[in-house]
């Protein structure tokens, strides 16, 4: 019987008999706040459509000093990558000041990531 490990960014593939077995997937949760001009300007839906598109849980919302909230879990590559999309600014009509990131604990989003108020 001929086993392989194949290492692939935050996954673990065990093949066997040529069967793959997925064997862990790390989760992260970070929590954003984003400053600049990102209210108004449809971020909120842009983010939105990018952490449906890559499969990210979560939610994003306005914050009552002009500020936008997000909360990403999911695969870390994944969610380094779309935070780096957030971080460009995810519609043209944005313009980030500054993000702070913070990692957060992982939680239960129901398989989905929501616009919240």
């Amino acid at each position: 019987m001929l086993i392989k490990l194949y290492h692939v960014p935050d996954v673990q593939l065990l093949v066997t008999n040529n069967k793959f077995l997925l064997r862990s997937i790390i989760m992260v949760n970070y929590h954003l706040k984003i400053s600049g001009r990102v209210q108004g300007v449809g971020f909120r839906w842009s983010v939105y459509q990018l952490a449906r598109q890559a499969g990210v849980e979560g939610i994003v919302m306005n914050k009552n000093d002009g500020s936008v909230y997000c909360e990403f879990q999911g695969p870390t590559a994944i969610v380094n990558e779309l935070i780096a999309k957030v971080k460009a600014g995810p519609t043209p009509y944005a313009k980030i000041n500054e993000v702070k990131i913070k990692q957060g604990g992982i939680k239960n989003y129901h398989h989905s990531f929501q616009i919240t108020h």
